[in-house]
């Protein structure tokens, strides 16, 4: 696929003199400095909007919901610091390990945290909590929080 000379940072002055002698696509432009200067163009900063890789859509979505993402806090640093200040909100997230290693533990923590006022450090959010093996009991949500 040719890729367009507006694609290029030029001035519409130069683009348009380009496209009026026929320069419809970069693949079109002579490539020794020469000629390139006659059209009066810098084969350097040419050669360096060429070879540099334009930011995808894709990347500047996936930043803005990122910057978006607020991740919810356990309350315990050295698992909020291996997962980088706790869970994101909005993403799946996958906890496997041996019987009684507190995984029930952290997703009931998860839960109540999801939950609380912001000014607690919570996400002000709602949770629902499905468990299909039927692990935690109501006396394992008991406590003071």
């Amino acid at each position: 696929m040719f890729r367009p000379i507006s694609t290029l940072k030029l001035s519409k002055k130069v683009i348009s003199e380009l496209e009026e002698k026929g320069y419809l696509h970069v693949e079109d432009l002579p490539e020794d400095p020469e000629s390139l200067e006659k059209l009066g163009l810098n084969a350097t900063n040419l050669q360096k909007q060429l070879l540099s890789v334009d930011t995808l859509a894709l990347d500047i979505w996936q930043s803005e919901i990122d910057a978006l993402q607020e991740s919810i806090p356990l309350c315990c640093s050295n698992l909020e610091d291996i997962l980088g200040d706790g869970f994101q909100s909005g993403v799946i997230t996958e906890l496997s390990g041996v019987p009684f290693s507190g995984k029930t533990q952290i997703c009931m923590q998860l839960s109540v945290t999801a939950q609380l006022k912001r000014y607690r450090d919570g996400a002000y959010g709602r949770v629902i909590y499905i468990d299909t093996r039927c692990g935690p009991t109501s006396q394992r949500f008991q406590g003071e929080f």
